[in-house]
């Protein structure tokens, strides 16, 4: 993938898309294969990645509700992103208030649990707090499959923000006719290989 690059990912139902997604973000490490970022050799185990200050891939599911800790305010999953950030040397340049404000979310969403969201309130904020980590890549497995018409083309406006302020390559893994349209590229999945 280039810089700022927003690739798309294509296939049947149970072509492996997910699969590939999780891969990827270190969340189901192959067996074999190599992974380059930018060009340089990463490693599948996240941990590997974390510990020698690798490329930190993140992953927006498909299930957002599985993906947000039901017991932590929106506040406090964001806070903790934007903390591991600056820990790791990164800087998101967004404050807390702007980056709930890039997924038009409202602020009062903060102080709530994920239960006490939307659907697509919790698709939001869980692509928020991936932003809010500053990833070197995004991944993106039909993140946007959930929101209505309108708040889709919001939430791809932001994406492409970040793609021209930091050059934050996307992945995103999508059914859309009309998320794909939005990418440079695609690639189809079809009997384990992309073409």
């Amino acid at each position: 993938m280039d810089v700022g690059e927003r690739l798309g990912v294509r296939g049947t139902s149970g072509s492996g898309k997910t699969s590939l997604a999780r891969a990827l973000c270190g969340l189901a490490p192959p067996a074999a294969g190599r992974l380059l970022v930018h060009g340089v050799p990463v490693s599948w185990d996240t941990a590997i990645r974390a510990r020698t200050g690798q490329p930190y891939l993140a992953y927006v599911g498909q299930d957002a509700r599985a993906a947000l800790n039901p017991h932590e305010t929106v506040r406090r999953a964001l806070t903790r992103a934007l903390a591991v950030t600056a820990r790791h040397g990164r800087t998101s340049g967004w404050t807390l208030e702007e980056v709930i404000e890039r997924f038009a979310l409202p602020a009062e969403v903060l102080d709530r649990t994920p239960d006490r969201l939307s659907g697509g309130q919790r698709h939001r904020v869980a692509l928020a707090r991936a932003v809010a980590a500053t990833p070197t890549v995004l991944v993106c497995d039909e993140s946007t499959a959930s929101l209505d018409r309108d708040t889709e083309a919001h939430v791809l406006d932001t994406l492409d923000g970040l793609r021209r302020r930091d050059g934050t390559p996307v992945v995103l893994v999508t059914h859309s006719d009309r998320v794909a349209a939005r990418t440079d590229r695609i690639l189809t999945l079809s009997e384990g290989r992309l073409g």
